[in-house]
């Protein structure tokens, strides 16, 4: 189907919480059946069982389901694809330089990267738990209401 590299972050618009959603968006969205899908590699009811999330497949098989689908394996596993990310995180990495230097931000800024926080931590552990607290804490003095105090 094409080099990986050369696939774009999404062919058709997507909104699913999981991987197995993705791919029956997505194969919904290419005209393929489940079988098609499969190809010689898996049978269908592999395909369902994933699309269904009663199994996870490894990270060979969303490889593979990437190529098949013409998207990111990211974007299979998380939703957005490695470029965006890169993109996102790019912007979020100057626009807190710019509030570091005391550029004044609003309050979808810091709405913004409290949720980046969360987004870069791939487990609860690894979330930079200080940093949040600090921005609710400049949030609640930016914009008070009831949801952040």
């Amino acid at each position: 189907m094409g080099d990986a590299a050369a696939t774009t972050s999404v062919a058709a618009p997507v909104v699913a919480r999981s991987i197995g959603e993705r791919v029956r968006s997505l194969r919904v969205a290419a005209g393929l059946t489940q079988t098609a899908l499969a190809g010689d590699r898996f049978s269908k009811e592999y395909v369902s069982q994933i699309e269904r999330g009663k199994t996870r497949p490894t990270d060979e098989t969303v490889a593979w389901l990437a190529e098949r689908l013409a998207v990111d394996a990211q974007f299979l596993l998380h939703g957005v694809s490695a470029d965006d990310r890169t993109r996102v995180e790019a912007l979020l990495t100057r626009a807190e330089a710019l509030a570091a230097a005391g550029t004044p931000v609003g309050r979808y800024f810091l709405q913004a990267s409290i949720a980046a926080q969360h987004a870069r931590a791939a487990r609860a552990e690894e979330t930079n738990w200080r940093r949040i607290a600090a921005l609710y804490d400049v949030l609640a003095r930016a914009a008070p209401g009831p949801v952040v105090e």
